[in-house]
């Protein structure tokens, strides 16, 4: 499955997955930072309380950024492109499901990847004191 999703030998997994979470610490650390304006601005009952709501866009994204590439390897576009059919409601039928899969499927390669991520750190870490 990693090699499916992250590359096909561990040092394309450990340069593949640092760059995704780089921007999602970047991308995590900007929600943090968002939400507290917005609680910040909440107490003192001005507009900048709608800051907070980037925080969820941002993190929308940032599932979208790895459920993406989980749809790519494991489902191909070509299914992508049946959307585009003569039909177009199961074209929207497909696109919500890729929509809605992709939400699904980016929490969970997050966390296995962030979870691989770390254990190829720690792996080439202890390699390398030896």
């Amino acid at each position: 499955m990693f090699r499916r999703l992250y590359g096909e030998t561990e040092e394309d997994q450990l340069y593949y997955l640092r760059k995704k979470v780089k921007a999602t610490l970047i991308a995590f650390i900007i929600g943090i930072v968002c939400v507290v304006i917005g609680l910040i601005g909440a107490m003192l009952h001005s507009k900048m309380e709608d800051v907070a709501g980037f925080a969820g866009l941002i993190y929308v994204i940032m599932v979208y950024y790895w459920g993406w590439g989980f749809m790519k390897a494991f489902f191909g576009f070509a299914t992508f492109g049946s959307i585009f059919s003569g039909n177009v409601v199961i074209g929207v039928i497909i696109f919500m499901a890729y929509v809605f899969l992709g939400a699904f499927f980016g929490i969970f390669n997050a966390f296995v990847g962030v979870l691989r991520y770390i254990y190829l750190r720690v792996k080439y870490k202890n390699r390398a004191e030896e």
